[in-house]
């Protein structure tokens, strides 16, 4: 049985994943380092949108963190990580 404020927790949780899937579109599926930029992106987004003060709100500033972490893990296997993402969806309008 779900408390008073249960219902509204579900319902703000099924909004972040929502919003979550709708950025998803902006960063294409891959190869196994562009697949994991996807799962760390969703995993640090529902922390920024949950509010935890060690991620930004940011969907810019939480893909440049996604984006470090897989650099770092290409590096130490030997590869190197080119991340395909919408650039005027995250970052604005490029002039």
């Amino acid at each position: 049985m779900v408390g008073k404020g249960g219902f509204n927790a579900i319902n703000k949780i099924k909004k972040i994943r929502e919003k979550i899937k709708e950025e998803l579109i902006y960063i294409p599926r891959g190869n196994i380092f562009q697949n994991f930029l996807r799962q760390i992106y969703w995993n640090l987004r529902i922390k920024s949108l949950g509010h935890k003060k060690d991620i930004p709100n940011n969907k810019k500033k939480v893909l440049q963190l996604a984006i470090k972490q897989i650099k770092e893990m290409a590096k130490n296997e030997g590869g190197v990580f080119v991340p395909q993402y919408d650039k005027e969806f995250f970052i604005g309008k490029i002039q």
